[in-house]
């Protein structure tokens, strides 16, 4: 019965040893699905990294654009400012100038009428006569 149970027990051996390798085999495709599986999540991340990090070059691109343009806004500010500065200035100056002319326009007036006297006198000869002589 020895050699008879050798066969049996090499037959038992090899079912279990059968049975082991493909629970192994289970395993590894197991194993295999899941690596596939991390590795498709990692080529979905780096996708989704590579839509954060271009959106956030456009953010950044854009809020440097809007300090520029308030950089820009702040000196057309400071350019107006100076600018009705100077237009109230020259407002006062022009002030100053009409008030003149209408000081020159008045003297302009007597003088003319001076003139026209003076040219009545003239042609007429009507006027204060000379004494002693």
């Amino acid at each position: 019965m020895n050699v008879s149970a050798r066969p049996e027990e090499a037959a038992i051996r090899l079912a279990e040893v059968s049975n082991d390798v493909d629970e192994l085999e289970l395993g590894r495709a197991a194993l295999i699905r899941r690596i596939e599986a991390v590795h498709t999540g990692l080529r979905q991340a780096g996708g989704r990294i590579a839509e954060i990090r271009a959106s956030i070059v456009m953010v950044k691109d854009h809020l440097e654009e809007n300090a520029m343009a308030a950089a820009e806004l702040r000196a057309i500010r400071q350019e107006v400012l100076e600018l009705e500065q100077s237009f109230t200035e020259v407002s006062a100056e022009s002030l100053g100038l009409l008030f003149e002319a209408d000081g020159f326009q008045d003297s302009l007036g007597e003088a003319e009428e001076e003139m026209t006297t003076l040219l009545t006198i003239l042609i007429e000869g009507s006027g204060k006569k000379l004494r002693g002589h």
